[in-house]
């Protein structure tokens, strides 16, 4: 079996990450990447490395992306390779795959949803696909063999002409928290990011964007620091954002508080360094760094939306908040810090959580049997 997973961007947010994820754990398969930089950096070599030391094959479609070469090339790689299954991921590829897929005659393709967006609703969210996009997945949505979308609640947002969708969560690469790093370690980290000793050491991961909602993270932070020791709020995401944040920051006299530490390649070092995890999320249609967190084993706050709940049970393994409220998030860290026996039991459930559900193995496994399935109803 050869799969061809296609996307823009490599490195940057939760598609991305989901991608690579799934193309070097599945098993029984030639796998590979085709991938054009569109509105992310360019990954390290040593994460190309990685991914091809993983048996994975990389197809580089030189920028830009919305130009005229670039389905050209696309469609000359399908029908180069002629995969068994074709694997789209985001708005605009979901749509020029599946046509350029017909084309070529590849027997199964696959489009994976992240976004819990209706193509023929009016009153989406600013960061849901464009409308133009909507309407060409719409359009496109019969092209396809099968929709996956990575939570019941994007799978809820699916029109019924959709056809055929399945619930596939998304999966974590777990052995990289399988051991705890060392206190040296930790604490130097802790040291680089410029967080003494006794503060509490919040991290947040994601683009800084508005739907991530760090705002929200800043003004907790500004909140809670009335009636707690120093806490620190470090992001790793990079975003358009940025900028604003700052101001904000400073508008409330945190900024000394507060690291954007931009894109990172040490995520899991910095998570298993903190003593919390926050995620402000106005919207999230999974929230993968939700359960990266979940498997550091730390004390999760987040906001109670989109497929949030379907990680986190309130109380039980992180403690849920409504979105866009500040005092709610504060009185959530405060309670976290003021109860540390709830922090570590909230925090070994979380792990365990992870570990249990949210595997790349399983999520790997998953798709692999969607594949066979969709081959099979071929023959």
């Amino acid at each position: 079996m050869t799969i061809l997973h296609v996307h823009t961007d490599l490195v940057g947010g939760g598609i991305e990450q989901m991608m690579v994820t799934l193309a070097t754990h599945t098993r029984a398969a030639e796998v590979a990447i085709c991938w054009c930089p569109a509105s992310h950096p360019e990954p390290p070599p040593d994460m190309l490395r990685a991914i091809t030391e993983a048996g994975v094959t990389l197809h580089r479609i030189p920028p830009p992306f919305l130009s005229p070469a670039y389905p050209l090339r696309l469609a000359r790689l399908v029908a180069e390779l002629r995969p068994d299954v074709l694997h789209l991921h985001g708005g605009t590829i979901g749509c020029l795959g599946a046509l350029l897929g017909r084309i070529c005659r590849v027997p199964a393709i696959i489009y994976t949803e992240h976004l819990p967006c209706h193509p023929l609703r009016k009153d989406q969210a600013e960061w849901c696909h464009a409308p133009w996009i909507r309407s060409a997945r719409f359009a496109t949505a019969g092209m396809l063999d099968l929709t996956a979308a990575i939570s019941a609640n994007v799978a809820a947002s699916l029109p019924r002409t959709t056809g055929t969708a399945e619930v596939v969560h998304n999966g974590v690469n777990l052995s990289v928290y399988q051991a705890a790093i060392s206190a040296e370690h930790r604490e130097r980290k802790r040291r680089e990011l410029g967080v003494h000793s006794g503060d509490c050491l919040l991290v947040g991961v994601g683009n800084l964007t508005e739907r991530k909602s760090y705002g929200t993270a800043i003004g907790a932070l500004a909140a809670s620091r009335l009636s707690t020791g120093r806490c620190v709020l470090a992001v790793c995401g990079e975003g358009q954002e940025r900028t604003h944040l700052e101001d904000v920051a400073a508008d409330l006299g945190v900024a000394g508080e507060l690291r954007l530490l931009g894109w990172r390649n040490d995520v899991a070092n910095i998570l298993q360094s903190a003593d919390l995890f926050v995620h402000p999320a106005r919207d999230e249609g999974f929230g993968l760094v939700v359960v990266e967190a979940a498997a550091a084993g730390l004390p999760i706050v987040a906001s109670e939306v989109g497929g949030i709940p379907e990680i986190i049970q309130h109380g039980v393994n992180g403690l849920l908040v409504p979105p866009g409220d500040p005092q709610a998030l504060a009185q959530a860290i405060q309670k976290l810090i003021d109860d540390p026996q709830m922090a570590r039991s909230l925090g070994d459930a979380a792990r365990q959580t992870a570990f249990e559900r949210f595997s790349a193995e399983a999520m790997a496994a998953a798709y692999m049997d969607l594949y066979s399935q969709l081959l099979s109803d071929r023959d």
